[in-house]
């Protein structure tokens, strides 16, 4: 009788152990880039670690703007949107989408710069005074 209760009681405590919910996991943050030409376009991206609703977007520049699809079914798939870059050098920016379990994906869009004027078909146009070719 004596072994049975101690049964009884080490099987409750096993319930016990086995019933308390497990911590949560931290949330996680992902790391993911993205290189865009120079000119203005609209460019589809999934964002490969994240699969639930996107809570917030942290866009600190002006010539990108980021679409969130209303439903997310699966991997989550983001519209970014960007302006025409007509400096020869790239611009970069970080934007960090979170979504409803925490977990975070920090973007990293680079737009390369323009080369508008480095073909000899420019050098006679409106912007320079020096002709295509020289003589030797």
């Amino acid at each position: 009788m004596k072994n049975i209760i101690q049964y009884m009681f080490a099987g409750i405590a096993l319930l016990m152990l086995t019933a308390c919910p497990s911590e949560p996991e931290a949330p996680q943050t992902y790391k993911q880039s993205v290189v865009l030409p120079s000119n203005a376009m609209e460019q589809e991206i999934t964002l490969n670690k994240l699969n639930s609703s996107i809570v917030t977007v942290e866009n600190p520049a002006t010539w990108i703007t980021v679409e969130t699809p209303a439903y997310t079914s699966g991997y989550v798939k983001i519209k970014v949107h960007v302006t025409a870059n007509t400096e020869r050098t790239e611009r970069k920016c970080n934007i960090t989408i979170t979504v409803s379990s925490g977990d975070k994906v920090i973007l990293s869009v680079t737009q390369q710069g323009s080369q508008e004027g480095t073909g000899i078909d420019d050098l006679h146009g409106a912007y320079t005074d020096k002709p295509a070719y020289r003589r030797q």
